[in-house]
C-alpha cells in the first residue's frame, strides 16, 4: 500500500509475528493436507496495475473486477468469466467498486462516491445504463450483498471497535449484529438464510483472527475450528459446505478450503504473492482471486522541489514512515519477506534520512507493533519514539523508547487500544486516542507515564488529536453521524471547547501555524485534496495548498506562494518521507473439480 499525505485516512474510523503451529498442533480439524495438487491455475489478466474485487455473474457468464493504478481512481472492468478481453464499465471519468450482480445477471452493482458525502450504489445494465441507485453507508466498509440484492454487511466504528451491521435496500440505516468487545474484520451472507459468517479478532490489526458463523435468529457466534492465524475473507461454494478463505499461516496471504461438513482443511495455494479476494464460480468448480506482487521502499522527499530519492532497500516491505521533527531521522515499520513458517516478522526501524544509511531494527522486547499509519510519534528532540504495541494479552497500549534502542517502557496500562499518539511541543505530555467503555476519545498523558487525562467528552468518535505550539491546545476531528468536526479543547481549561469548522466532507487536522493561531486540515476529494487554513478566533478557511491523487507528483503538496509559511510545519525539517514501490495483481482462476473430486484429497488418495 502506498502512502503519501494525500491517502492519508482516520485510520480507525474507516477501517505480529506469529509462531509456526504444526499441521495438526491446536487445529481442531480431524484431516489437514498440505499444498493441493490435483488444481490448475490459469490467469485471467496481465499487465501493471492492481485487480481485485472479483464478482462473477449467477449464470457464470461474466466477470466484473476493479482496476487501480499507482493511487488513480478506481474503475470497474467486465470480461467473459473464461477468459477474453477486458472491457471498461462504465464512461472513462466514472470511478466505482464492483460489489455484487443482480440474480438474474442483468445488473451489475457499482460502489460510487466512496470519499464523498454522498456515496451511492448503483444499479447498471451490461449496456450501461442505470436501472437503480440505492443509498449507501458513510464512513463504513461494504463486505458483501445478499444474494437477492436486497441486503448489504457493512463495518464501521461503532463506539470503540470495528463491528458488522446490515443495512436494507431502501434504507441507509445501519444496524450491528452484535455489540462485542471484539473487533469485526470481514463479514460474507451464509452459510444458512439466516447466517452470517464472521471474521473476529481481539483487537485492532489483531495478529490472528477467527472465522465463525453467526445466527441471527439465536443471536449466537460459533466459531470454526481453523489453526489459528490471520483468517480473513470467507466465502462459501454455491453448496454452502466448502468454505475458501485467506490466511497468513504458512506465511504470506494464500487460499484455504474448509469442509463444513466433515472438518477437513487443504491449503490451496503457496508462495511469497499475496493472494486476496477469493470467488467460487457459480458452478462450484473453481476459484478465482487477486494475486499480488509488492514492493515498498522509503523514499526521502524534498517538498520544495519535488525531487526524490530512495533511501532504503532491499527484499522487505518498508511502510508508514515518519520523519523526526528536525528532518535528520526517518523511523518506519518494515516487514520481513515471507519464510514459509509462519506469519511474516515485523519491525520498527530508525534511520539517519540519507540513501545508503544504516537502518536500526528497534528490539521491543515481545511486543507487537500495531502497523498502521500514525501509530508512532517522535519526541520533540528527536531522542525517542512512542508507539501503539501489543503485548500479548489483548492490550494495545503506548510506549515508550529511545532512537538509539533499549528497553521500552510502558506509558498507558488501562485496557483498551491507545492509539495515534502525539508529543507535546515542550516534551511533557502525549495525547492520543483511546478506544474502551464504548467510546472512541482523546486522552493526555504525562511522558513518562502517570495519570491519563480525558479531553473529549463527545457522541460519535473523536481521534487524530495534535497538540498546538503552546503545549496546551490540541485540535482533533470528531464525526457525527455524517458530519465530521474539526475542534479545538485545552488540557489546562478542559471547559475551553469548541468547533473550529464541520464539513460533510472527510476532514481532519495536519498540523498549527507556527504561531498557534491557526490550524491545517486536510480535507479529501474526488480528483484531488487540499490543505486549508483555519483561524483559530473566527473567520473562514483559506486553501493553503493541493495534491494530486495520482501522477508522479501525488505525494507532494503544490503549496500556493502566498502561503509557503506553511510548507515547514506540513512537512517538519522540510523533509517528505512516504512508501512508493510496484503494486501488481492480476485475477487468476483455479479449478478445483479434480480435487473436489476425490473429496478434497490433495494427492487423490
Amino acid at each position: 500500500m502506498k502512502q503519501s499525505l494525500g491517502p492519508l485516512t482516520l485510520v480507525l474510523a474507516i477501517f505480529g509475528a506469529l509462531a509456526s503451529l504444526g499441521l495438526l498442533l491446536v487445529s481442531g480439524c480431524r484431516d489437514e493436507h498440505a499444498v493441493a495438487a490435483n488444481t490448475r491455475e490459469t490467469a485471467l489478466t496481465e499487465g501493471a496495475g492492481v485487480r481485485a474485487l472479483p464478482r462473477l455473474s449467477p449464470d457464470g457468464r461474466w466477470l466484473a473486477y476493479t482496476y487501480q493504478k499507482e493511487e488513480t481512481p478506481a474503475k470497474v472492468y467486465v470480461m467473459p468469466a473464461g477468459g477474453g478481453i477486458p472491457k471498461p464499465f462504465l464512461m472513462a471519468d466514472s470511478s466505482g467498486y464492483a460489489v455484487g450482480w443482480s440474480p438474474d445477471s442483468q445488473n451489475l452493482l457499482v460502489l460510487i462516491g466512496v470519499d464523498t458525502p454522498r456515496p451511492r450504489i448503483k444499479a447498471y445494465s451490461l449496456s450501461g445504463d442505470l436501472k437503480r441507485e440505492l443509498p449507501a453507508l458513510r464512513n463504513a466498509t461494504l463486505m458483501d450483498v445478499s444474494p437477492d440484492g436486497h441486503r448489504f454487511l457493512w463495518i464501521r466504528l461503532n463506539g470503540d471497535n470495528w463491528d458488522v451491521g446490515m443495512s436494507e435496500e431502501a434504507d441507509s440505516t445501519w444496524q450491528a449484529l452484535e455489540e462485542t468487545p471484539d473487533w469485526e474484520m470481514g463479514a460474507r451472507f451464509g452459510p444458512g438464510p439466516g447466517d452470517v459468517t464472521l471474521v473476529r479478532g481481539a483487537t485492532f490489526r489483531a495478529s490472528t483472527s477467527d472465522i465463525g458463523i453467526y445466527s441471527m435468529k439465536t443471536h449466537s457466534w460459533s466459531p470454526l475450528p481453523l489453526p489459528k492465524a490471520r483468517n480473513r475473507e470467507p466465502i462459501w461454494d454455491p453448496g454452502k459446505t466448502l468454505l475458501a478463505f485467506i490466511s497468513d499461516r504458512a506465511g504470506s496471504g494464500d487460499l484455504w478450503i474448509y469442509d463444513f461438513k466433515n472438518t477437513r482443511l487443504v491449503q490451496i495455494t503457496s508462495g511469497p504473492e499475496e493472494d486476496a479476494n477469493p470467488a467460487w464460480t457459480p458452478d462450484g468448480a473453481s476459484v478465482v482471486l487477486s494475486r499480488k506482487v509488492t514492493s515498498s521502499h522509503v523514499f526521502a522527499g524534498d517538498p520544495r522541489t519535488f525531487e526524490k530519492v530512495q533511501i532504503t532497500q532491499g527484499d522487505a516491505r518498508d511502510v508508514f514512515p515518519r520523519s523526526s521533527h528536525d528532518g535528520r531521522w526517518v523511523a518506519f515499520f518494515r516487514r520481513e519477506p515471507p519464510t514459509g513458517q509462519g506469519a511474516s516478522e515485523v519491525h520498527l526501524c530508525v534511520m539517519p534520512a540519507a540513501a545508503g544509511s544504516p537502518v536500526t531494527t528497534l528490539d521491543l522486547g515481545g511486543l507487537v507493533p500495531t502497523v498502521d499509519n500514525l501509530m508512532f510519534a517522535w519526541s520533540p528532540d528527536g531522542s525517542s519514539l512512542v508507539f501503539t504495541a501489543d503485548d500479548g494479552t489483548g492490550n494495545v497500549d503506548l510506549y515508550r523508547i529511545a532512537r538509539d534502542g533499549g528497553r521500552p517502557d510502558r506509558i498507558t496500562v488501562a485496557s483498551g487500544l491507545d492509539a495515534l499518539p502525539d508529543w507535546s511541543p515542550d516534551g511533557q505530555q502525549i495525547t492520543y486516542t483511546r478506544l474502551a467503555g464504548g467510546e472512541t476519545q482523546i486522552w493526555s498523558i504525562p511522558t513518562m507515564g502517570g495519570l491519563p487525562v480525558q479531553v473529549s467528552h463527545h457522541e460519535g468518535t473523536s481521534q487524530a488529536s495534535i497538540w498546538a505550539p503552546d503545549s496546551d491546545h490540541l485540535t482533533y476531528v470528531c464525526s457525527q453521524g455524517d458530519m465530521n468536526q474539526i475542534r479545538i479543547g485545552s488540557l489546562k481549561h478542559p471547559e475551553d471547547n469548541r468547533v473550529l469548522l464541520a464539513s460533510g466532507d472527510v476532514i481532519f487536522p495536519v498540523c498549527w501555524s507556527a504561531q498557534g493561531d491557526q490550524v491545517v486540515l486536510f480535507r479529501d476529494g474526488e480528483k484531488f485534496w487540499t490543505l486549508e487554513a483555519v483561524p483559530v478566533n473566527g473567520g473562514s478557511p483559506f486553501k493553503v495548498a493541493t495534491g494530486d491523487k495520482s501522477g508522479p507528483t501525488r505525494f507532494f503538496a503544490k503549496f500556493d506562494p502566498k502561503y509557503d509559511r506553511f510548507r515547514e510545519r506540513v512537512f517538519p525539517g522540510n523533509l517528505n518521507v512516504f512508501t512508493d514501490g510496484d503494486e501488481v495483481a492480476n485475477l487468476v482462476r483455479i479449478d478445483l473439480s479434480r480435487l473436489l473430486a476425490h473429496g478434497l484429497q490433495a494427492g487423490g488418495e
